[in-house]
């Protein structure tokens, strides 16, 4: 390596080709490594890379594998020419590893285990690593979530211990707000109470009260509690299991329930009727939460014609989120509209449903992301924080984007956020949308947390942090601590933000993982049903397909369309007789299905005629 050669250390986004993606920890554009130079590198694990020249391109080529990204993965041992190998249930880790301790008084061909990794030296062998125990079949999908994505049911005794002697009883002089109107907006089934609301107008003006439950007077800096929640760093949602951040014992006292007496941090602010925030305010307090309502409540309310208190104190609440949310689209933020399912689990019956989205998700998304903002700024006065970025996203993708739309039959007139946002205002309601939206989303960074001050791209927002979850995020217990003046070196702030990101980056992915490990069960179960599928891409070896009612991905092959010479072209498959073209509608069947490797074939029966 030539000493002018500048080290990048990233995250290894490994891919089922065994290339990968560089995610470069300075948020810089990433990078395309081959397989030929991602050495040993594993999807998830950090390495150290260089750039080189290869042709007109600069791509990555991996040095060294620094920290490794999972230690314990779940798969169905194999024999290939009497050796015992791991097939691993992750389609980014396409590597057989070679199992080192395998018995054959204990194990057989096709059992399910659970491994860890031990050592991979050289791409001239097969990763290695150790079974730690057999899974059986009841257990399997418990494993691949719980296990190889480090997730923690139960806290260990101390904390718990520790909780059970927190005082929460309001000692010191707080602001009484107990006789204003608080209500909280949550799902139906939420356990955790973060944030509660409660408004006045007066003289054309609006004073917007966000309450955030006050955990950083209950959970001190470097206590026990503290350290498991660092740790943790987020609370994780599954279909089956929440994994909280906090213990129960201390969440079921700290949350904003109804009817109780709660120590909050008041952010009141006044806002014009442009939406501007005139003055803001910053206050520990203690409130009464008047009425809890679901979002279903919410929306009732805000559509119906009832003239009771809730009902017109719904509405102003309404009406002002409307006014913000008019100055954020003056302000070019992107709003990605992208369709999702939920997946339940209930009495061992997976429900599959669309999420809908409604004017009440909105009225709380608005108030939250402006309370984060106001906070983010309240920062700068401390000289230090942890702040909630969004880079510019990478130029190279979006030509590729404005290309791909371009023979699509759209027009994208430039690459900066007011292009992209005037873009996904014209495709609203076109047919095209979903695809679009997807594509856009894919040029995108990922946000991240950092320990200093920078803009957050998508919401059009200067500075932006997160403060209004402490609850079930850890970063925004940090922000709380700091804008009452808790000591935090850069080091300490910066090394909190690096982890958080990490564990909410594995937290997403096993989120991801757990909805298509129950939708394949779902579908396995439907195996004879037909589904209808809109084609995303096509190769000259048959044609991706999202199956519209679960947002999941199949492959069609070439033989399993209707005969003819198929040739890819762009955003095409053609052959002498037949095509299918990227956005079509068409009509499938399973033909076959691993729930385990997450590999869904599907077979082609028609087209649908709209």
């Amino acid at each position: 390596m030539k000493k002018k050669e500048k080290i990048i250390i990233g995250k290894f986004d490994g891919k089922n080709g065994g290339y990968g993606f560089l995610i470069p920890e300075d948020g810089s554009e990433d990078i395309f490594i081959p397989q030929h130079y991602a050495s040993t590198a594993l999807n998830g694990d950090i390495v150290s890379a260089i750039k080189i020249k290869e042709g007109s391109k600069y791509i990555g080529k991996v040095i060294n594998v620094l920290r490794r990204g999972k230690e314990k993965y779940v798969g169905r041992i194999v024999i290939e020419r009497g050796v015992p190998y791991l097939y691993v249930f992750d389609k980014n880790v396409p590597y057989l590893f070679y199992i080192e301790n395998f018995n054959k008084k204990k194990f057989k061909k096709g059992d399910t285990v659970l491994a860890r990794f031990t050592k991979w030296e050289s791409r001239r062998y097969a990763p290695n690593c150790v079974i730690l125990k057999k899974i059986e079949k009841d257990e399997i999908e418990r494993y691949i979530l719980e296990e190889t994505f480090s997730l923690k049911d139960e806290f260990p005794k101390n904390v718990i211990e520790e909780a059970k002697r927190i005082n929460f009883n309001i000692k010191e002089k707080v602001k009484d707000l107990r006789k204003e109107f608080v209500i909280t907006i949550d799902p139906e089934d939420a356990k955790d109470f973060d944030d509660a609301i409660s408004i006045r107008k007066i003289k054309g003006k609006y004073y917007l009260y966000v309450h955030i439950a006050d955990v950083s007077s209950y959970v001190k800096k470097n206590t026990e509690i503290d350290k498991e929640a660092q740790r943790r760093g987020l609370t994780v949602y599954l279909p089956y299991k929440t994994f909280y951040m906090l213990p129960k014992e201390l969440t079921d006292k700290i949350s904003i329930t109804e009817n109780e007496d709660k120590k909050v941090i008041t952010v009141t602010m006044k806002i014009d009727e442009s939406g501007d925030v005139l003055d803001y305010s910053i206050d520990s307090a203690v409130v009464k939460n008047k009425k809890r309502l679901s979002y279903e409540e919410a929306e009732k309310l805000i559509n119906s014609d009832h003239k009771t208190k809730l009902g017109k104190y719904l509405k102003e609440l309404y009406e002002l989120s409307k006014i913000i949310e008019k100055k954020k689209l003056r302000l070019k933020r992107l709003d990605f509209n992208i369709p999702k399912v939920e997946v339940r689990i209930i009495d061992e019956e997976i429900i599959i449903m669309p999420e809908k989205r409604l004017s009440s998700h909105d009225l709380i998304e608005e108030f939250m992301v402006l309370t984060n903002e106001m906070i983010a700024n309240e920062q700068l006065k401390f000289e230090r924080g942890i702040f909630r970025i969004h880079e510019e996203p990478d130029e190279i993708k979006l030509q590729e984007f404005k290309r791909f739309v371009g023979l699509l039959g759209y027009k994208l007139e430039g690459i900066t956020r007011e292009a992209l946002f005037k873009f996904l205002e014209y495709i609203k309601g076109e047919p095209l949308e979903k695809i679009l939206n997807y594509e856009l989303l894919r040029c995108m960074k990922r946000a991240r947390y950092v320990a200093y001050p920078s803009s957050h791209f998508a919401l059009a927002s200067q500075l932006y942090t997160h403060f209004t979850s402490p609850v079930r995020r850890y970063p925004d217990l940090v922000v709380h601590r700091i804008i009452k003046g808790e000591d935090y070196s850069l080091k300490e702030l910066e090394k909190i933000a690096e982890h958080s990101t990490d564990m909410e980056w594995k937290a997403q992915e096993a989120e991801r993982k757990a909805q298509e490990l129950f939708v394949l069960k779902y579908l396995e179960k439907n195996r004879d049903k037909e589904f209808t599928g809109l084609i995303k891409g096509v190769s000259n070896k048959g044609v991706f397909v999202e199956l519209e009612d679960f947002l999941i991905s199949g492959f069609i092959p070439v033989s399993l369309l209707p005969e003819d010479n198929y040739r890819a072209f762009e955003n095409e498959l053609i052959g002498r007789w037949k095509k299918f073209r990227v956005g079509e509608k068409i009509i499938t069947r399973i033909n076959h299905l691993d729930t385990l490797s997450g590999e869904l074939e599907l077979e082609f029966i028609g087209r649908v005629i709209e």
